[in-house]
């Protein structure tokens, strides 16, 4: 079984506009919407893949969070994502990856003052 997901970014300045498609495909998917109670620190999140094969990251959330890999105490990455941001990678991508190492869970806090609504997709592993 494998998993396709599609993604468009677009900008339009001064009256002219492009959309870029985006299509991911991999073995594996992991998609998780999260609603994360203001004053929440350090919500454990069972999310786990291996960063060799992973095909594409996406995290957005409508308040300002902070994401850390691995560990709440000595995490192997802080991911600070402010209010409707996005952090978007996929393996074509020329920017560096989110992630250095394999992930084996991550832990979100929530000190915006607002409940936050968090979506995070993790497409990984090689479709044969």
């Amino acid at each position: 079984m494998s998993f396709t997901r599609n993604y468009s970014f677009g900008y339009s300045v001064n009256g002219s506009s492009r959309s870029l498609p985006i299509t991911i495909t991999s073995q594996l998917e992991a998609l998780y919407d999260y609603t994360v109670a203001n004053g929440q620190t350090d919500l454990a999140v069972p999310l786990a893949f291996d960063e060799d094969a992973l095909k594409s990251i996406f995290i957005t959330s409508d308040k300002a969070i902070t994401i850390k890999t691995n560990s709440s105490g000595s995490p192997q990455e802080t991911i600070t994502l402010a209010a409707n941001q996005v952090i978007f990678w996929d393996s074509s991508s020329s920017a560096t990856k989110p992630v250095s190492d394999d992930v084996t869970s991550i832990f979100i806090t929530n000190a915006s003052g607002a409940t936050a609504t968090i979506t995070i997709i993790v497409n990984h592993g090689t479709v044969s």
